[in-house]
């Protein structure tokens, strides 16, 4: 009722605050399924054995971050921090993370045949430049 009164004197502004908060509710869960696929797209499709053990660090800034639909940041999530979404992914069996050094993790181990892994696909970008670097060669 406050927000109807203030809208019609003219002070109130936007939706009212039960839809922004419904729409602020739906964006987290999109943020935290583009972070989780890209999670899964980055095991599945980026990550080799022979790149294991890999820093946690590492793994999400040169694989993870390049394997999202969209640029979202993990602080930006419900995990809100790397290493409580990496120790999700460890209880679900995905992969297994060792403490190197206090405060340096690695993953050491990853089930590529998971379930959740399993369908993953490398992302389609189409490149710009490139596109237009195609085009400037074949002319």
């Amino acid at each position: 009722k406050q927000w109807y009164q203030r809208r019609v004197r003219g002070e109130g502004e936007g939706p009212p605050p039960h839809e922004t908060q419904q729409q602020e509710e739906e964006e987290a869960v999109d943020k935290d399924r583009i972070v989780l696929e890209g999670c899964y797209r980055a095991l599945k499709t980026s990550v080799k054995k022979s790149d294991l053990p890999l820093l946690t660090s590492a793994f999400y800034s040169q694989h993870v971050k390049l394997c999202c639909e969209s640029p979202v940041e993990i602080k930006h999530t419900r995990w809100k921090k790397l290493g409580t979404l990496l120790k999700q992914l460890q209880q679900e069996g995905i992969l297994t993370i060792k403490e190197q050094k206090k405060g340096v993790q690695s993953i050491t181990a990853v089930d590529f045949s998971h379930i959740h892994l399993r369908g993953m696909k490398k992302l389609e970008r189409e490149e710009e430049g490139e596109e237009e670097e195609e085009e400037d060669i074949s002319v």
